[in-house]
């Protein structure tokens, strides 16, 4: 092998990454156990908040040094692998910003009857159909009204400048389109801004591109509906006036004195607790005080001098943000007179007694400043009753969205309550707004208000010029801008120090009060921590009972060969692991599933070398039969390892949320499989034979005449194939009928499903008995795991948008479990998929799977240049997809009853992956045998290649048999439907290969001579 150096320095660079990414997930995890640790009681009691604040307290402290790097755990935190809702409990939430309010607003709240009935046709017609809801709206608007244009509804004075009474329809769908995208982006900022003040770790919030829809997982949520009300109420826009330092600058003397008598209150009694406990130790044991005594000499002194060091860091600290305040407006060139800035400076001088100044509550020239972690703390302190006489009662506490850039301070801003704490000025006078440029090219946002607002607006600028007029949504102060002059008509320009990217982020927020967006949850699915520390139980033990087995059934088909393989497979899982840190996946439940198959499948490519290197040591000598079993392997390694790669491609491009995990890690295990197979076993083995006396074996008593000179007639046996098959899945088309269909999940047709666990086993049919009486409608009642474990599934109230709806239905539930009321009956699961989503989802995965074949079939014929080998591939993956199908059918009539949701499509995904390896394998030998001889009979030459691939075949299935077996048997309720398809799916996906797709081949090919000419001449070339 050549460049054997370089393989090995990449190697090693390799592990040495993974290392170093997989070191933050493990320090992550011992830093967490010390806060569970800290937070426990004696009673094995954990305190949650407690736990939050010592995390928090060491949120932006170095915590891990690797090689003089310093890292904070909030470093660590982003640096490490991530473990998904269903490992560690959670609330994943789907949002729909819904277009219809927006419409309305551009269209002046128009009465227009045709308008409002196309809006109420393209809501009905939205349910059933995939297109956009403008592009609904204009399709009905203009059924409805023949020869209208779109602009005779939205030319008005808020699209002043963008749509008049000669732009075209598409225009017009161009503007509504930028507005509609606008809005989702907005509602996208305002809900990133929510979550991250409700105080979740690790949350994780992405805009799914083109939908309209906003993806959330909050893990470790335990209080549903409090996210349920943050995420769906509508953003308030507001104008506020702000209190000056000059002006503020008497009550923070008196806070100052507030602080300064709390610390010595809170001094004293740690004092006179130390002298009581010092005391009493004073009268069990004497020697023992004396000690105790000196060391508290030690730790007073080194107390003292701590607190020097931190009163010059604090005093260096405030120094520093003086020297970089700058005085901006809006963010942005806020400008302080001498006058204002030395009575700052007096302030300063003056609050720097309380230990709170400077170090925690940070003075600065605009006001006060705080870092985000120390806000919570600060919020207490002003919340007291006795701190809020010491404030005027139009005084209330509001902190900027985001740190400054420069110091990575947030600026706590004094604003001016106005009469009943309503705003001067609220966000639904403003027309438009929009980034610009000013006189000297810099960024700017322009503003434009109704006559409304602009006369309250000259109203209120006029009083406040030389101040400052505080922009607020949500609570949360996004630009202070400094008002320069009296804005008398209404249009308004803030500059400043603006990027393009914040001046249009700024107007986009500005917008927030002409365009609500409202948002409506159509898919939400809660995790109890139980179920996932369950789920990572069963995970983990099905994934090294899986290695375990693989390792032994490689050892007993290969021996010393097949203990090289398994170091190639332990380093392989090792790199998965590293790779998906590296990358910062998150590892769900699936994605461990993919890992264990993957620990199947990264085999095959082991097993295709050695049974190459097995053929080629009957006419060669062990050097040169190793050299040729690589080189000979490694067409059949790539085609094969490729398809599967584009399976998984597709299962990340068309899935959502745990599939795209399972997904990434099929992707990267494939990735990697290839790079251990190839190269770091090839090393190994090279390595162990450049003593010519040292000799591997590649084969056992086991496997030595495992179909050795096998001759089985495969192709004669094709028509009983044909015609077994056809029975099989005509016979469970057939069943699926009767059975009034598949058994679709809550992903396919809606609803809402609840996983309860009880104290004792419970019948499904009590338990459907007794829930049929509260809850109307149909109501689907199995066990779920075990006997003490019930899956329950509703459509009750899945139209009904209200937020009251997911309450309303959880009650009934309860209240048809009150006969179960002593099996102590705890929800610890549930999910609810609205029926547009179930439309798409399934709309989505049908597609899936065809692009999948389609994609299969192009690939297969660019690399066999025949499009008889690609129908041959393509017939047998859909024939594997009905028998898996049928499989299920049949398993439900014996009372095993699967769902069909993504979690099987996933399933059927991997199945076509899988089942097209095998039949690739099979294609290569006969490509190769066209490439020697080109006139013998081509039914001979298939049977060859088939019973030469078969003892390839029979141990590559096996293994991952073994590891799928496991994960059936171990894996648990979640995944045994896919566990199931994959079972049956790899057993008709080897059976396909060799009866299925070959022959087809060979029924197709009208002139075998001179397709295999043609073969061997591509063979050839190559």
């Amino acid at each position: 092998m050549k460049n054997k150096s370089t393989i090995l320095i990449l190697t090693i660079l390799v592990a040495i990454s993974c290392l170093y990414q997989l070191s933050f997930t493990l320090i992550s995890r011992n830093i967490y156990q010390e806060a569970t640790q800290a937070a426990t009681d004696k009673s094995g009691l954990i305190n949650y908040t407690k736990r939050q604040k010592y995390l928090d307290s060491i949120w932006t402290k170095p915590v891990y040094n690797f090689f003089g790097i310093q890292y904070t755990y909030k470093d660590i935190k982003s640096k490490e692998l991530a473990l998904g809702l269903d490992l560690q409990g959670g609330m994943h939430v789907t949002l729909e910003v819904s277009p219809v309010e927006i419409l309305k607003v551009l269209a002046g709240n128009s009465k227009d009857p045709n308008f409002l009935k196309s809006i109420e046709q393209a809501k009905a017609m939205q349910a059933k159909s995939q297109k956009a809801f403008v592009d609904l709206f204009a399709e009905v608007f203009q059924k409805n009204n023949p020869g209208v244009k779109l602009a005779s509804i939205f030319t008005n004075t808020a699209n002043k400048g963008k749509i008049d009474y000669n732009t075209s329809d598409a225009e017009v769908l161009k503007v509504i389109k930028k507005e509609v995208d606008d809005a989702v982006d907005r509602s996208f900022n305002i809900l990133r801004t929510r979550i991250d003040k409700f105080g979740v770790t690790n949350p994780n919030i992405q805009k799914l591109q083109g939908t309209g829809r906003i993806l959330l997982e909050l893990p470790g949520v335990d209080n549903p509906e409090r996210v349920r009300k943050l995420i769906s109420g509508i953003a308030k826009l507001e104008f506020w006036e702000v209190w000056e330092t000059q002006e503020i600058a008497p009550y923070l003397e008196q806070f100052n004195t507030y602080l300064v008598a709390m610390e010595k209150n809170e001094k004293s009694t740690k004092t006179k607790t130390q002298q009581k406990d010092a005391k009493a130790d004073d009268l069990t044991a004497q020697s023992t005080d004396k000690q105790d005594d000196e060391l508290g000499v030690t730790k007073k002194e080194e107390k003292k001098e701590g607190k020097k060091e931190e009163k010059k860091e604090a005093k260096k600290e405030e120094k520093n943000k003086k020297d970089t305040a700058k005085t901006t407006e809006a963010k942005n060139e806020k400008k302080t007179d001498s006058a204002s800035a030395q009575n700052g400076k007096d302030t300063t001088d003056k609050i720097q007694q309380s230990s709170f100044f400077g170090s925690v509550l940070i003075p600065t020239p605009e006001g006060l400043a705080a870092k985000p972690q120390d806000t919570a703390r600060i919020n207490e302190i002003l919340n007291r009753s006795e701190v809020k006489n010491i404030f005027p009662s139009n005084l209330k506490f509001l902190w900027s969205v985001k740190p400054e850039e420069e110091n990575g301070l947030l600026t706590l801003f004094a604003i001016k309550k106005a009469r009943g704490g309503k705003a001067p000025l609220e966000g639904d006078v403003i027309i438009d707004a929009r980034q610009d440029f000013d006189q000297k090219s810099r960024p700017e946002v322009t503003m434009q208000m109704n006559a409304i607002g602009a006369k309250n607006w000259k109203k209120l600028t006029g009083s406040n010029v030389g101040k400052r007029i505080a922009i607020v949504l949500d609570d949360n102060v996004y630009s202070a801008p400094r008002v320069q002059n009296e804005i008398p008509n209404g249009n308004s320009s803030i500059s400043g120090s603006f990027t393009i990217e914040e001046a249009k982020d700024l107007a986009n927020i500005l917008k927030a009060g002409k365009l609500p967006a409202p948002t409506r949850i159509v898919e939400e699915a809660i995790i109890g921590p139980s179920l996932g520390k369950e789920s990572i139980n069963q995970g983990l033990i099905s994934m090294i009972i899986g290695m375990s087995a693989v390792v032994l059934f490689m050892f007993a088909c290969y021996s010393t060969s097949g203990s090289i393989a398994n170091i190639a497979l332990i380093l392989n899982i090792f790199f998965i692991f590293g790779v998906l840190a590296q990358f910062s996946a998150v590892l769900t439940l699936p994605g461990i599933a993919g890992i264990a198959l993957t620990i199947g499948m990264s085999v095959d490519a082991n097993v295709l070398i050695f049974e190459r290197i097995k053929e080629e040591l009957s006419i060669k000598s062990l050097g040169t039969a190793i050299k040729a079993g690589f080189e000979k392997a490694y067409s059949s390694i790539i085609d094969a390892n490729v398809t599967t790669f584009l399976i998984g491609a597709i299962l990340y491009n068309f899935g959502s949320g745990s599939i795209k995990g399972f997904a990434v890690t099929l992707i990267i295990g494939i990735v990697c499989s290839l790079f251990s197979a190839i190269f770091i076993t090839r090393l190994i083995i090279e390595a162990l034979t450049r003593n010519e006396n040292r000799k591997i074996s590649f084969d056992t008593f086991l496997s030595k005449r495992l179909f050795k000179n096998a001759n089985f007639n495969f192709t004669n046996m094709r028509r009983f194939a044909y015609i077994g098959s056809a029975v099989f899945i005509i016979g469970g088309i057939i069943l699926i009928a009767v059975q009034g269909g598949l058994n679709l999940g809550v992903d396919f047709k809606g609803g809402r499903s609840y996983v309860v666990k009880f104290s004792e086993p419970v019948l499904a049919s009590d338990a459907r008995n007794a829930i049929s009486k509260t809850i109307p409608g149909s109501v689907e009642v199995k066990t779920y795991g075990g006997n003490d474990q019930l899956k329950i599934t509703t459509s009750h109230l899945i139209d009904d948008e209200s937020e009251t709806a997911d309450a309303k239905v959880e009650d009934l539930l309860k209240k048809g479990l009150v006969p179960f009321q002593a099996k102590k009956p705890e929800i610890i699961s549930s999910s609810k998929v609205g029926g547009t989503i179930a439309d798409d989802i399934k709309n989505t995965s049908q597609i899936a799977i065809l692009f999948s074949l389609i994609v299969i079939f192009v690939y297969i014929l660019v690399r066999f240049r025949k499009w008889q080998f690609g129908l041959g591939a393509v017939v047998a993956l859909f024939h594997d997809v009905l028998f898996v199908l049928s499989g299920i059918a049949i398993a439900r009539l014996f009372g095993i009853s699967f769902e069909i949701d993504q979690v099987f499509i996933a399933a059927i995904l991997t199945v076509i992956g899988y089942s097209i390896n095998d039949t690739v394998v099979v294609f290569d030998r006969i490509r190769e045998f066209a490439g020697e001889i080109t006139r013998n009979e081509f039914k001979q030459k298939m049977n060859d290649a088939i019973n030469q691939t078969l003892s390839r075949t029979v141990v590559t299935s096996g293994t991952t048999l073994i590891v799928v077996l496991i994960l059936l048997l171990f894996g648990g309720e979640v995944l045994r439907g896919f566990s199931f398809s994959l079972f049956v799916g790899i057993i008709i996906g080897t059976y396909s290969s060799i009866f299925i797709a070959s022959p087809i081949v060979l029924d197709f090919v009208k002139k075998p001579q001179q397709m295999l000419a043609s073969q061997g001449k591509t063979k050839n070339n190559s």
